[in-house]
């Protein structure tokens, strides 16, 4: 029977494998155990774009500032209804002041006159004179009262415009301070983002390999049984029917069709290393060795 000619080390398994069925067990075939794979689930990680960082970040300081907006606009709303009942009290006040001026100045005026009567000049230029300069003083003080009311008036007035502009552009006020805060906390929500992968990518790689592991180890499993069976199928067939059926010169074949196509050093290494060789090789195990020793020469 002709072989294939392995090119590989998987190739030169399976051909040493078909040899040995074919001269050693050709009716017997092996049956593998049924071995149940290892199952654990991965996680998925959670990718973002920077956009919906930005909607997260966005989202998350909503609440806080609006209520800081709030604040400030009723902090604002507060001041201006202080001034305009400032305004009132002033008003009032004036009022009052000059209620009680004119009060003052009508009694000077009475006075005057009952003193003008009881002497009988009440017609005399000099009492017209008195009571035209009582008059004339009352209105200089009436206008020093209304000055310094127009000014303290527009004085606050000019607050309460600069107060209500500042109410009409609050929003607009903390665009450049709420920027930054969402710019911050969508590096901080990145970063956060990050170190989850990270910790996906870890867990991950835990459970490949761990899956590795078994799978390993299922695989030595099934190649300890299967040559435990081939030493037990081996014990029933002597060296000399193996040389003469042809057995080993097919095994030497095939194992120098590939060793042959490695280096001279990697050919000795893995030929050394390799567990399944001095079964398949018997007692022509250590003529191979010779060979590729002297290979190495």
């Amino acid at each position: 029977m002709v072989f294939d000619t392995p090119k590989t080390k998987q190739e030169l398994k399976e051909v040493l494998k078909e040899i040995y069925d074919h001269y050693v067990n050709p009716k017997d075939q092996f049956e593998e155990v049924e071995l149940e794979d290892l199952t654990l689930e991965k996680l998925e990680p959670t990718i973002v774009s920077e956009e919906e960082l930005e909607s997260l970040a966005t989202d998350y300081l909503a609440l806080s500032h609006q209520q800081e907006i709030e604040e400030k606009r009723l902090k604002l709303s507060s001041s201006i209804s202080a001034l305009n009942s400032e305004k009132q009290t002033l008003t009032k006040e004036v009022e009052k002041l000059k209620e009680e001026l004119i009060k003052r100045y009508e009694l000077l005026k009475e006075s005057v006159t009952e003193k003008a009567i009881k002497q009988g000049i009440i017609n005399s230029t000099l009492v017209v004179n008195k009571l035209a300069d009582i008059e004339k003083e009352k209105a200089n003080k009436l206008a020093d009262i209304e000055f310094e009311y127009a000014v303290k008036i527009s004085s606050i007035d000019e607050k309460i415009t600069a107060l209500t502009l500042e109410l009409t552009e609050v929003e607009e006020s903390f665009t450049l301070k709420h920027f930054d805060e969402i710019k911050k906390k969508k590096l901080e929500l990145k970063e956060s983002y990050e170190e989850k992968e990270l910790e996906v990518l870890k867990y991950n790689n835990q459970v490949e390999e761990r899956l590795v592991k078994y799978r390993n180890s299922l695989n030595k499993i099934r190649q300890d049984l299967y040559f435990e069976y081939l030493k037990i199928k081996a014990q029933g067939l002597s060296e000399e029917q193996l040389v003469a059926a042809g057995y080993y010169s097919a095994v030497i074949k095939a194992c120098n069709a590939y060793y042959y196509t490695l280096s001279p050093q990697e050919a000795y290494s893995d030929f050394l290393e390799d567990e399944d060789m001095p079964i398949y090789l018997g007692r022509f195990y250590a003529n191979m060795i010779t060979l590729y020793t002297t290979r190495l020469a």
